[in-house]
């Protein structure tokens, strides 16, 4: 029998890499990957610490294993440990020495038997290659520049070779990920373009989707080179945090929202179907109900085609943390309410444009037998029924879209 290992993962897509990464590195060294954590000797767990909420979850997760299954080992690695300690794990490791890992969890708990002959499939359909690491840019309610440190990116015949594999695997589409892509190659005059172009040449069947994007890094020079990628996806996930200028200000972001507004016009310009795509903080301290009006109305005449609602959260040694005006929490949710009904309106619009254009979907299961699921080139779910008793999975078909 094989020990069996169990992960639990907290944070972004970047975690999510970093998981599928450890997964594959475990089975190569003869450990067996569980589904069920009733049936695991050991639980890794890949942390994250942007928020205090996150670190309340992972002590809280740790509590419950550790009570649950005493017998069991327990790792964890990723970003909290970068910072501070835990209690009741038998392993921690940083980002940085993430890799070491497998080798200590081998020394603690060796494998029961050979497991050479064990072959590696695909799981998804879309695969995620990191290409970046860190991040400078400091923003004032941030604890990742201390977590992760400055910007490191992935060298590029790393990238194609990672990507490379990923094609020869039979992943369909691959999504770039990272802390900041946006500043890939910043510390050697390289820019995103250069890893886009890298990871298109390598996987050229594949579809491209990119992470998070800093919009002051989307220059002219860069969208109009990014727009000669044949297989890149339109859809952008371009960093926003708050349609008002006060408040953007006191986030210490880099950029205006007339600038935003700017960067988001020359992408739509650009691509065809283009959907942006965001994430918005709101009741950031300091930040009072006309500093909400107007980043509502902004963001409504924007129009993006999702968003992602983060009520603000104090995170212990950033600048924000020490503010004196603090919003109290149920205005916090008041506004993520009122800004959620907004955002399904502007999903729905969105969506509506789409109506009769011919798309290309990339059918990932199906829901029911005959019944096909998958996503758009710009991220639209798509379901369609059909008697074909063969499994769509995997294969990218044109459709007309319909909501």
């Amino acid at each position: 029998m094989l020990n069996s290992v169990y992960f639990i993962t907290f944070g972004c897509k970047v975690n999510l890499t970093e998981t599928e990464k450890m997964r594959l590195a475990l089975l190569s060294k003869g450990f067996a990957i569980s589904e069920s954590e009733e049936k695991a000797d050991i639980f890794v767990i890949n942390s994250c610490t942007v928020t205090d909420t996150a670190d309340k979850k992972l002590k809280k997760t740790i509590s419950r294993l550790r009570k649950a299954y005493p017998e069991a080992k327990i790792a964890v690695m990723g970003c909290y440990t970068e910072l501070k300690s835990l209690e009741n794990v038998d392993i921690m490791v940083g980002t940085a020495d993430r890799d070491t890992l497998p080798d200590k969890l081998s020394k603690l708990s060796p494998v029961k038997e050979s497991n050479e002959d064990y072959k590696i499939y695909p799981d998804n359909t879309r695969a995620f290659l990191k290409i970046q690491d860190g991040c400078s840019c400091n923003c004032s309610y941030c604890i990742i520049p201390k977590a992760r440190g400055g910007f490191c990116s992935k060298p590029l015949e790393v990238i194609g070779a990672e990507a490379k594999a990923f094609a020869e695997a039979g992943f369909r589409e691959i999504v770039l990920t990272g802390i900041n892509i946006g500043f890939y190659g910043v510390e050697r005059g390289q820019t995103l373009f250069d890893a886009v172009l890298t990871v298109s040449e390598n996987a050229p069947n594949a579809r491209l989707r990119l992470g998070s994007l800093e919009p002051e890094r989307m220059t002219d020079s860069e969208i109009e080179k990014l727009g000669g990628i044949k297989n890149l996806c339109p859809h952008f996930h371009l960093s926003l945090q708050s349609a008002c200028d006060r408040t953007l200000k006191a986030m210490n972001r880099r950029y205006t929202i007339s600038e935003y507004m700017t960067v988001a016009s020359k992408l739509r310009e650009k691509f065809s179907n283009t959907a942006i795509t965001t994430d918005i903080i709101v009741g950031f301290p300091g930040e009072t109900g006309e500093d909400f009006a107007e980043s509502m109305e902004k963001i409504k005449k924007i129009g993006f085609s999702d968003i992602h609602i983060f009520p603000y959260s104090r995170r212990e040694g950033t600048r924000a943390d020490l503010m004196d005006n603090q919003i109290p929490e149920n205005i916090k949710h008041e506004r993520a309410k009122k800004l959620s009904e907004v955002v399904e309106d502007m999903k729905k619009d969105f969506a509506e444009t789409m109506r009769g254009r011919s798309l290309k979907v990339l059918f990932e299961n199906e829901k029911t037998p005959g019944v096909h699921v998958g996503f758009t080139e710009n991220y639209l779910p798509f379901t369609v029924e059909n008697n074909d008793l063969k499994s769509w999975r995997n294969q990218i078909k044109e459709v007309r879209y319909i909501p």
